[in-house]
This record gives C-alpha cells, structure tokens and sequence, in this order.
C-alpha cells in the first residue's frame, strides 16, 4: 500500500474539513441545548399552571369547608388590594384601618393578617402600632406583612432600623429555617420587595429566623405563639412562593379553626 505524501494543499484541507466538523458539532449541541431548555421551561409553565389550579381548588375548598373569618389591618399598603383580593380566596375579611384597629376586633375572627405600609414606621412613630401590638401578642394566628413583619419584631423587641439604601423590586431570598409557613417553597426564591427599614439581627430569644436575604432578615416566627412575618410582599410576588406563603398560613389557620369548632360541637 502506497503511503500519499502530505502536502501543505492536504493538510490545510485536512485542518478545513476538521473545522467544518467542529463547527457542526457546536451548532448541533447549541441546538440541542436549546431544545432542552425550551422543553424545561415548557414544563416548569404546565408545573407551574397545575400548581395554581391546586392552589384555586384548594382555595375554594377552603372556603366551603370552613366559614373562617380573617381580620386584616390595612396600614396603608400600596399593595393592600392585591393582599385583600388573595385573602378573600380562602375567606370571609373583616377590614379595619390602622386609625381604628383595637384588640378587641380579634374576638370575632380566626386570624389575623397585618398589611405591609408607608404611612408610618414602627421606630419612629412606634405608638401608632400599640394596638397592634398587643394583637400580636394575644395568641391568635397572625401573619404580618413587610410593615406588619416589623411590627411583629418591634412588638419583641427586635430593632427595626433603616437600611442603607431602598430595596426595592424582586429580591433573592434563601430559606435558613424550616417551617409550616414556607413549606413547599424552594430553598431559593425571588420575591417583590419595597421596604426602606428592616431587620438585621434578632436580639431577643423570642423569634426564629426562617428566611434572609442579602440585605436583611426575611422571614420570621415566634417561638411558641402562632405569629409570622414576611419582610417580602407574597401577594405582590407573582410567582407560586409568595402564593404558598398565603395558603401555608390558611392552612395553620384552618387547622385552629377546627379544632376550635370541634370543641364547641362537643
């Protein structure tokens, strides 16, 4: 067998023909990469489509099989309507404003819920929240939002303190606890943020950290009562963790409500 001399025409042929190959290959590959994430997101929508039919059955479920009452305080939220509207899928609301909420509101209701803010700051006018406060601290399920996450920590004594800059817009969260409230929420989670004071630290031996983010403390709870704190807006989120964190709630809720009607049947 006759060995053909290399020639420079050869090779540069050759090292063309291996290029064109090559070439080939990466456009393949990008090719397929791109099915495949196209395919992965096709699947987290039709995930994501099925959890929010869940969540809708579940939400009306909820509604059928309990006649739960929810006081919700309205500190002056630019995201109030959106907190009422998500609320108001699992039950009956009660609304009363932050001039005129007082302890005794709690007496007809399962639960509370304590809107986010902007009128006010807990650390500057502190007094505004007293009744609030002492909601808080009554043993009735309560679910504090961005201001009521604050006022929540204020009321145990944790300071709440101005950040270095305004975070607002979708934040990165992380999940550092476990907890019924976060329950089927990723470990990592994008979440509306709109809030100039926040928690950095927890001083007292009174409230658990459940979630932080880069710049402050996320998500809270308290050691033996029935209370939460989001820093984040989950009914402004648009995404199914902030949808969980609502229905996680309703579902403690749901659970007191219960037992408590049991007892009263017996």
């Amino acid at each position: 067998m006759v060995k053909r001399e290399e020639t420079p025409e050869t090779i540069a042929r050759a090292e063309d023909a291996r290029q064109k190959i090559i070439v080939n290959l990466k456009t393949s590959l990008s090719e397929c990469i791109k099915s495949c994430e196209i395919c992965k997101t096709e699947l987290e929508l039709t995930k994501s489509r099925l959890e929010n039919a869940l969540l809708r059955v579940n939400s009306k479920s909820a509604r059928a099989s309990y006649s739960m009452n929810i006081l919700l305080v309205n500190n002056y939220s630019i995201y109030f309507s959106l907190l009422k509207k998500q609320l108001s899928k699992f039950a009956r609301l009660k609304i009363v404003m932050l001039d005129d909420v007082l302890l005794k509101d709690c007496k007809s209701v399962d639960a509370v819920v304590l809107s986010g803010g902007g009128k006010y700051n807990v650390s500057v006018t502190p007094n505004m929240f007293s009744e609030q406060y002492k909601i808080v601290k009554s043993g009735i399920p309560v679910l504090g939002v961005c201001l009521g996450f604050q006022i929540i920590c204020h009321a145990f004594g944790e300071p709440v303190i101005r950040l270095p800059s305004t975070i607002e817009g979708r934040e990165r969260i992380r999940k550092v606890g476990d907890d019924q409230i976060l329950k089927n929420i990723p470990v990592h989670f994008n979440a509306q943020e709109g809030h100039s004071w926040g928690v950095k630290t927890l001083k007292k031996n009174t409230l658990v950290i459940l979630a932080k983010s880069n710049h402050c403390i996320e998500a809270v709870r308290h050691k033996s009562l029935p209370v939460w704190g989001v820093q984040f807006h989950p009914e402004a989120s648009k995404n199914m963790s902030g949808a969980r964190v609502i229905h996680n709630f309703i579902e403690v809720c749901k659970k007191k409500y219960a037992k408590r009607t049991n007892k009263k049947s017996l």
